[in-house]
């Protein structure tokens, strides 16, 4: 046929000849490149069912190369990929990889949990697992939370002398050295830092005795030996320096440029090779992958330096000869015995579209009638059924129902409000004894923040319980208290940049609102503990308060002051009893609860926001329009009594986030609730 524009008189006349054509032709038509690397994987698992049988993988596309590999993996057999496996996505290369890479980001916490987590990391240990129990330690009390100082000096200077974690470091050091302190801060010889390297990776993989240095065995382990070697020669005469980053994406391109080829242990009747590769041998069953246009055939790019015009003149071969050179290998490998297309309607989300010859075979094949029997679907099929998730029904919100027995006795007024607003955290909390733990390497947030300033706020009033400095001496305390409440926090840009302007501006505020207020006050009792007991359905319940601050006025008066740093409740919400803080510890105070202070009236509840925007800080008063504020303080007592008598009911559950009002507040124990599961707003 002289032209495409001929196919439908050639179809017309040569029907037959087509469907003859198609014997032993089919393609794969997949929803996502997995399901296309399953499907093609699925074939080759059918082809080593027929005894002398060989197939062969033909694709440009090295994902997808790399997918069906691993998917033939789950029938443990091991194929031949003529491209081999890069030198970075090996065990030694990616422990090589991880060791650049944490030098070069001060071993943030993220980079050293994978390096130590890594099977070849040993560290000089008898076993692999004695890494691995001191590592859960170092990730539980210094890597988790707020990021700790950069590099092993700043790891050293969180953890605790003499614990396994900081045990753990010392090892670190020693097998890190000099290589360890190669920063992004300061430039190495690349030769230097090349050895430095090697000599690391050797401690970091070696065995007690230092006998067997996981790190260069195997076929990558050699080829990594291999690399350094080669590397460092050249090295020595360019005279190149580089600092850590720099270093750790150099050695990153070296490796991805060495190919590992397994030397034995593949299967002999398999193979995935590249157009190029296939020119030169033929399977009985040849599978053409990737037959999307961008990938099969390349895209056509001059590139930005040479037009088409100036290649001509150059001589210089034209893009599109890549084009003729593609639509060679693939009429070779197509006229096989037994030959399988395939390709993928989607790639990262976005629809893809088919291969220029694919879409021309299509349209004969089409306009002779046989699509059906062209696209089979019997692959795609097998493979949907393998990786099929049944249809789980939605569970319902948990309604666990502990023994009274097994109930908390006792809470914190800052439980109790969690208590009300979602039952099932306590029964997590207290009943099941879960504690949450920190996310790894989060940036310090509003909790820490506000932590700091009410520990500086705290220190500050018990050295001036009674007479207050002037505001020279005031605000140089503060400063001074304040460095020592944010600690090493510090040094973190945000807080050099945004926190500590925003305390000073609050200090100063600060200072002007405690003058005027200790004018008509006896003395401030920052931080006091006090509690009530009182009898309920399933025997003595004790309510606990740790104010932040009680001012002790003359005539037994006492106001309340609670620090916010964020955002404070509204008067509706403590009123309805969901933030029911300030009214409880009221009750505490006026029950006597407090130790030394006798209150007689309770006439503030204050919350003092110390934001630093704007003036640095805001007084609210909570008042109630028409009400006496003790009035507001015996009924929030006398609904938390009664809130207690009802979970006094053994039949009561502990329900997760009951209120719709709190549904989409973020929680410590909505995942094991699975909030997200059984709620409308779970995300559908």
């Amino acid at each position: 046929m002289q032209a495409t524009a001929a196919w439908q008189t050639y179809v017309g006349d040569h029907k037959a000849d087509v469907a003859r054509g198609l014997e032993g032709f089919s393609c794969i038509v997949a929803r996502s490149p997995a399901e296309e690397a399953l499907s093609i994987a699925c074939a080759l698992r059918e082809a080593v069912e027929t005894p002398g049988k060989t197939a062969a993988l033909v694709t440009p596309d090295r994902n997808l190369a790399r997918r069906v590999a691993s998917e033939l993996k789950r029938w443990n057999i091991a194929i031949d990929d003529s491209a081999g496996t890069p030198l970075s996505h090996t065990e030694p290369g990616r422990l090589l990889c991880l060791m650049a890479d944490a030098v070069a980001e001060e071993f943030a916490p993220v980079t050293l949990l994978a390096l130590l987590k890594h099977p070849l990391c040993c560290l000089g240990a008898d076993r692999r697992e004695t890494v691995r129990n001191l590592t859960l330690d170092l990730e539980e009390h210094v890597l988790r939370g707020v990021r700790p100082p950069a590099g092993i000096l700043g790891l050293r200077r969180k953890a605790k002398p003499g614990t396994a974690a900081y045990g753990l470091i010392e090892k670190l050091d020693l097998a890190f050295g000099a290589f360890g302190r190669a920063d992004r801060s300061t430039e190495v010889p690349l030769a230097d830092l090349l050895e430095l390297h090697r000599q690391a990776s050797e401690l970091v993989s070696s065995d007690a005795e230092g006998a067997e240095i996981r790190a260069w065995q195997g076929d990558a382990g050699e080829a990594a030996f291999k690399l350094f070697e080669s590397a460092l020669e050249a090295a020595e005469g360019l005279g190149l320096a580089m600092d850590g980053r720099d270093y750790a994406a150099f050695i990153r391109e070296m490796m991805d440029a060495v190919a590992v080829r397994p030397r034995g242990g593949i299967h002999p009747r398999l193979a995935i090779l590249g157009p190029l590769e296939a020119r030169l041998q033929q399977s009985d069953l040849m599978i053409l992958g990737g037959l999307n246009e961008g990938k099969w055939p390349p895209a056509t790019d001059p590139g930005p330096w040479l037009n088409r015009p100036m290649r001509r003149q150059l001589d210089i071969s034209q893009p599109e000869r890549r084009i003729g050179l593609s639509a060679h290998d693939f009429a070779q490998a197509a006229a096989s015995p037994q030959v399988i297309l395939s390709r993928s309607l989607k790639e990262g989300g976005s629809p893809t579209t088919p291969s220029r010859w694919l879409t021309r075979l299509t349209t004969l094949i089409d306009g002779a009638g046989l699509h059906a029997r062209f696209f089979d679907g019997r692959l795609t099929g097998i493979a949907r059924e393998l990786n099929h998730t049944p249809v789980v029904k939605p569970v319902e919100a948990p309604k666990p129902c502990p023994p009274l027995a097994a109930r908390p006795r006792g809470l914190y007024v800052t439980d109790v409000e969690r208590w009300v607003r979602d039952p099932y955290a306590i029964y997590a909390k207290r009943v099941l004894q879960l504690k949450p733990l920190e996310p790894i390497d989060v940036a310090p947030g509003a909790a820490d923040r506000g932590s700091a300033i009410h520990e500086a706020l705290e220190l500050f009033a018990k050295a001036y319980p009674k007479n207050f400095p002037d505001d020279a001496t005031a605000v140089e305390a503060l400063l001074t208290l304040g460095k020592e409440a944010f600690g090493t926090m510090l040094e973190l840009p945000i807080v050099q940049s945004v926190w500590w302007p925003r305390f000073e501006r609050s200090i100063r505020w600060y200072v002007d609102w405690e003058r005027k207020r200790r004018l008509d006050i006896e003395r401030v009792e920052p931080e006091i503990i006090g509690s009530i007991s009182f009898d309920a359905p399933g025997g003595l319940f004790k309510l606990s308060a740790k104010a932040d601050r009680l001012d002790v006025k003359p005539g037994g008066r006492v106001a309340i002051i609670d620090y916010k740093t964020g955002q404070s409740p509204s008067m509706d919400q403590i009123r309805r009893g969901f933030s029911p803080q300030m009214t409880l510890e009221a009750a505490i105070a006026l029950a006597g609860g407090f130790p030394g202070i006798t209150a007689a009236h309770v006439d503030e509840l204050v919350y003092v926001k110390l934001t630093g925007a704007e003036e640095g800080g805001k007084e609210v008063q909570v008042r109630f329009k028409d009400e006496v504020l003790e009035d507001v303080v015996h009924e929030s007592l006398a609904r938390f009594k009664a809130f207690v008598a009802s979970f006094d009911n053994p039949d009561q559950p502990y329900l997760s986030k009951p209120h719709v009002l709190f549904l989409d507040s973020p929680g410590d124990y909505d995942h094991l609730a699975r909030v997200k599961e059984w709620s409308s707003g779970g995300g559908e």
